[in-house]
């Protein structure tokens, strides 16, 4: 099983590789892989997909810091 902080590094080197085509990268992935009936590997990229969601969502700043 692959970390979450494996999954956020991922996700954080396809934006700053790919820029805005780093969701549609990881969504492609996911779907090859959901396609070769790789679930964990499906499981793996759906997770990078829905952290560069989150690493492109705008920051509140009235959100706490931890």
């Amino acid at each position: 099983m692959t970390s979450s902080l494996d999954i956020y590094r991922t996700a954080a080197l396809l934006v700053r590789e790919y820029g805005a085509q780093a969701l549609a990268i990881a969504v492609k992935r996911a779907h090859a892989l959901d396609n070769q009936k790789d679930v964990e590997g499906t499981a793996v990229w759906l997770g990078i997909a829905n952290a560069i969601r989150a690493l492109n969502e705008p920051s509140d700043p009235n959100r706490p810091k931890h």
